[in-house]
């Protein structure tokens, strides 16, 4: 079932409804907006899962990516904003806990990583592990794209990660000696 007011959307010319968006979607956020818990959302506003309800590191760059591209970032009190910026860097982690490659002071949302295990079969880890020893598992995939998201979206308010990340893998080729000097 569509929000209702993403729902009247379909009824007005598209001036009114372009013109209408920021309020509709602000509308829109505070239904999925956490009790007592600044710029965390959940995925959707009914019919949530217990993980659904759990996950929260995607969603809170994800409100405040629209925050910011609603205008709405900079009407915040400034307390209000650095409660949003440590919601995110609060799960960059310290050391290696995961083991990984490039798991040391990584972004990890814990509910999402235990989904991800459960989701992979052992059969899998084993071929992954010798038969393409150099792709990226799934969980190295989710781990590096949850970091990178989670950088972007502070540095896309002027915050950066608690410690610096220094594990992006690195491209290939003549590039290489530059990339990200």
């Amino acid at each position: 079932m569509a929000h209702p007011d993403l729902a009247l959307s379909r009824q007005v010319k598209p001036e009114t409804w372009f013109s209408n968006l920021p309020e509709a979607l602000q509308r829109y956020l505070a239904t999925l907006q956490v009790p007592n818990q600044p710029g965390r959302l959940y995925p959707t506003a009914v019919g949530r899962t217990p993980a659904g309800e759990q996950i929260a590191l995607g969603f809170r760059c994800y409100a405040l990516k629209l925050q910011v591209m609603l205008g709405t970032w900079a009407q915040l009190p400034p307390q209000e904003q650095h409660a949003w910026i440590e919601g995110i860097q609060a799960y960059q982690v310290t050391g290696n806990p995961l083991h990984l490659p490039f798991g040391r002071a990584a972004f990890i949302d814990p509910p999402l990583v235990a989904g991800v295990a459960h989701q992979t079969r052992r059969l899998e880890r084993w071929k992954h592990r010798w038969l393409h020893p150099h792709r990226l598992t799934r969980m190295q995939r989710m781990l590096s794209a949850e970091t990178k998201q989670a950088i972007a979206t502070l540095a896309e308010v002027g915050a950066e990660s608690r410690v610096p990340y220094r594990a992006f893998r690195r491209p290939l080729g003549p590039c290489s000696a530059t990339w990200m000097a």
